[in-house]
Formats: structure tokens, C-alpha cells, sequence
């Protein structure tokens, strides 16, 4: 079994996920699979390349009809 790293985020937090991604590269040294899952925004390609993070855009789900 393998391990992964994964976050989510919208772009107001994006700048706390890469700050994780930072410090789990550098810090943890971590060297597995990272997969960054963004709500509705496309993270930058030079970013995700340098880190090696496997990105995922997923769409806004409605969440009125709960609320």
C-alpha cells in the first residue's frame, strides 16, 4: 500500500496549501505523491512542476439546498 499527501482548496487559501506543500517537501522531506485538489481555479502549472504535485480541479458543489 502506498501513502499520499493530499490537499484541498479554493483560491482564497491557496497560499496556506502551497505554504504545506512547501514545508512537507522541504521540512518532512517528504518524496511521495502529492495531489493538490482545487475548487474551481487551476493552480500555477510552473508550481506544480517544481514540487511535483498532481493537481485535480473539481467544480463548486451547491450547498444551499442543505443549508
Amino acid at each position: 500500500m502506498n501513502t499520499v499527501v493530499v490537499l484541498l482548496t479554493d483560491k482564497p487559501y491557496f497560499h496556506k496549501a502551497k505554504r504545506t506543500i512547501m514545508d512537507v517537501r522541504s521540512k518532512g522531506e517528504w518524496r511521495g505523491d502529492i495531489v493538490l485538489i482545487t475548487v474551481d481555479f487551476q493552480a500555477p502549472t510552473n508550481f506544480l512542476d517544481f514540487y511535483s504535485v498532481r493537481p485535480y480541479v473539481v467544480k463548486h458543489i451547491d450547498t444551499n439546498y442543505i443549508l
